[in-house]
């Protein structure tokens, strides 16, 4: 995220954005698993802290550590591939098991999501 707004500011709100939404489902994931797997509801609890706190981290060590611009092309460009690279080889077989246009559905909200963010941004 910090890196991202080192690009640009417009950047830096789709991915702060885009983090925040993720957070959400992903902090119930780590709970679920933990307590699903024979954790302590302390243990599961101190990952979901983890999980919180690890963005708001990365922001105050980027906002010490500014990289030049050749430097951000390429950092952004493979976390950006390996999104791409989790969504082909995990996500996309994944949705081949499932109502399809539900999928399609997500998908285009998605999409306008991104669309009108960067619209106005």
């Amino acid at each position: 995220m910090g890196i991202a707004f080192q690009a640009g500011f417009s950047i830096g709100i789709v991915v702060a954005l885009s983090i925040i939404i993720h957070d959400l489902p992903d902090g119930i994931n780590t709970v679920v698993l933990m307590l699903k797997n024979g954790q302590s509801e302390k243990n599961a609890l101190f990952f979901l802290l983890m999980d919180g706190v690890a963005p708001l981290l990365g922001v105050l060590l980027t906002s010490v550590l500014i990289f030049p611009q050749n430097v951000l092309a390429i950092l952004l460009a493979v976390f950006a591939g390996e999104f791409i690279y989790v969504g082909a080889a995990s996500l996309l077989p994944e949705s081949q098991e499932h109502n399809i246009l539900k999928i399609a559905v997500a998908v285009t909200l998605g999409f306008l999501f991104i669309f009108v963010i960067t619209t106005f941004i």
